[in-house]
């Protein structure tokens, strides 16, 4: 990710909020349902004999579909990464508790 204030979330474990164990969890959750999504994209990857006979008057609806796709997985990636880092730090933040 570009910006180094979205690499993950800032919060505090403390006492009056959610556990370390319980926000690891959320993170864990979101980062393996990003790696499900990236699965199902790769799965349904534009590939260039679907658009053969589509009648495409400009012809560029497969470079067009495929460069949507490849930015669909680069933001699924950074999802991926923000929630591993999110839950590394949290898991930290436990540690030291």
């Amino acid at each position: 990710m570009t910006n180094p204030d979205f690499r993950r979330v800032h919060c505090r474990v403390n006492l009056n909020g959610s556990s370390a164990a319980s926000l690891v969890a959320l993170w864990c959750e979101v980062e393996h349902k990003a790696n499900e999504l990236s699965e199902a994209l790769g799965k349904a990857c534009p590939h260039g004999r679907d658009y053969q006979t589509i009648g495409d008057t400009d012809g560029d609806a497969y470079t067009r579909d495929r460069a949507m796709y490849e930015t669909m997985q680069i933001f699924v990636r950074n999802v991926r990464e923000y929630a591993e880092n999110s839950a590394i730090y949290i898991d930290e933040q436990g540690a030291r508790r």
